[in-house]
């Protein structure tokens, strides 16, 4: 009977003694620190938009975007729908007026500088080196025959 109680109270202690180590020491941290510094990125969803095509003042389809942004959390200058706002306009008015854009050919078209220049263009309306990345899941076209 003593031996049970005297192994119970045992186990509780190695119990206790394994959470407060676990809490307190970190074993296996590189440096000596505990959280190495890593940016924090937030990504927020900036929803689908769909931006018309135009040749020669006529309709010819729709361009459907996806997109997400990613913030590094420390923008408090700008509110979240705000931001999304910013981001949303300055997709549109950079597709909207990009007449290099070939609908038939969309696999051509540099994704990766359309990201990077809208980036830069949203940094600088908000004047913060806050905004990271846009994030770009969907890019694909729609013709204005197939919604007929």
């Amino acid at each position: 009977m003593i031996h049970s109680l005297l192994l119970g109270v045992l186990a509780a202690i190695f119990a206790l003694a394994g959470t407060w180590l676990s809490d307190n020491v970190n074993l296996f941290a590189k440096d000596g620190s505990e959280n190495a510094a890593k940016p924090a990125y937030q990504v927020k969803k900036a929803g689908t938009l769909n931006v018309p095509i135009l040749r020669q003042g006529e309709l010819k389809g729709y361009l459907v975007v996806r997109l997400a942004y990613a913030t590094d959390g420390s923008i408090a200058s700008v509110d979240a729908n705000t931001l999304e706002a910013l981001v949303q306009d300055e997709v549109f008015r950079t597709l909207y007026s990009d007449t290099s854009i070939n609908p038939q050919k969309l696999e051509l078209f540099d994704l990766n500088g359309l990201a990077k220049q809208l980036a830069e263009r949203i940094r600088g309306r908000i004047s913060s080196d806050s905004f990271k990345d846009i994030l770009i899941s969907e890019f694909s076209y729609v013709p204005v025959s197939s919604l007929k």
